[in-house]
Formats: structure tokens, sequence, C-alpha cells
């Protein structure tokens, strides 16, 4: 496998990664609450478009296998639900602040090594802007470990509800910016 990791620089390639994010899903236990059928057009949100936010891809003969985003932000309402789901006083006042999301990558490439690949650029990213004052991410519990190594903390856990009544626990992580 001949992998390329690159940032985007426009947004030619997004629904790309708006497909890349149902893909990775559809062989999944959320398969079926995210597949083709529920997110025709790809899976994404109102951060993806946003002109703060960043996406990394890793790409194997030019398809795209995985994805990650950094958001740029300076309202923690940005974040959809996170008023409602964990206590703000956890988190820092001082802005902008990143908000690490969107990690995906397809079935076949898991186990590679490229989640730690795209943590370690978005966690360098961090370190070479010192404005940013600390992330936030949300997480399943498979995700934790690799959070807690990354230096991020457990702020607060919430009861997730997705769209068909299923629900899944989801924890607030945080990790202040130190370089």
């Amino acid at each position: 496998m001949n992998f390329k990791i690159s940032q985007l620089h426009n947004s030619n390639r997004l629904n790309d990664i708006y497909n890349l994010r149902v893909l990775s899903y559809e062989n999944s236990p959320k398969s079926n609450l995210i597949n083709s059928q529920t997110y025709p057009n790809g899976m994404f949100d109102s951060l993806d478009s946003n002109k703060n936010t960043l996406h990394w891809i890793v790409e194997d003969n030019n398809i795209i296998v995985a994805s990650a985003r950094l958001a740029i932000l300076d309202d923690i309402g940005d974040i959809k639900d996170v008023k409602e789901t964990i206590d703000i006083n956890k988190i820092p006042n001082t802005r902008p602040f990143a908000y690490f999301s969107r990690l995906v990558i397809l079935e076949d490439y898991r186990k590679l090594g490229i989640r730690s690949l795209l943590d370690d650029i978005r966690i360098e990213y961090l370190k070479k802007n010192e404005n940013i004052k600390f992330a936030v991410a949300w997480a399943i519990s498979k995700r934790h470990n690799s959070l807690e190594e990354l230096g991020f903390n457990n702020i607060g856990s919430n009861n997730y509800s997705w769209a068909n009544g299923f629900s899944e626990l989801l924890s607030m992580y945080l990790k202040i910016n130190t370089q």
C-alpha cells in the first residue's frame, strides 16, 4: 500500500470525504444509522465548510481511505448539542480552540497506524499554532485510550441519542495546548 497523507487546501474533494464517512460505517454496528440510504449525499455538517476547518486525507493510489478534521472555533456552541450535554465550566474561556472530529478509516485500512498518523498531524498543528489554547474531542469508549495517550483528559460523559432511538455513551475530552 502506497499511502499519501495531505491537508486539503480547497473544497474540491470534500464530497469524497463525505462519502468516505458513510462507507466507513456501512460495515459497522452503526450501519443501520449511517449508510448510503440515510446519507445519500454523504455525511457532513456545518463545520465541514467552515473557513477555519482543516481536513487531512490519506490516499492509497489516489483513493481517499481515511480522513480527519480539525475545526478552529471561537464558540463552544458551534459543536452541536454541547451546551446541553457537558458542563461548560470545565472548558476554558480562552479562544480560539480546536475541535478534533470526524476521524474515519475504511475497514481494510484499520490497524495500519493511520489513526495515529492523523492524530499526530493534528497535534503538531496545535503545537505550531500557539494561539489555539486547547482542544476538545467527543469520543466513544474504544477511542478513550488513544486520546489519553495524546494528553487529553476526560471531562464528562453523556448518553448520545441517535435519530432512531439508539443511544451510546460519548465522553468529552480536553487537551490544553502547552506546545
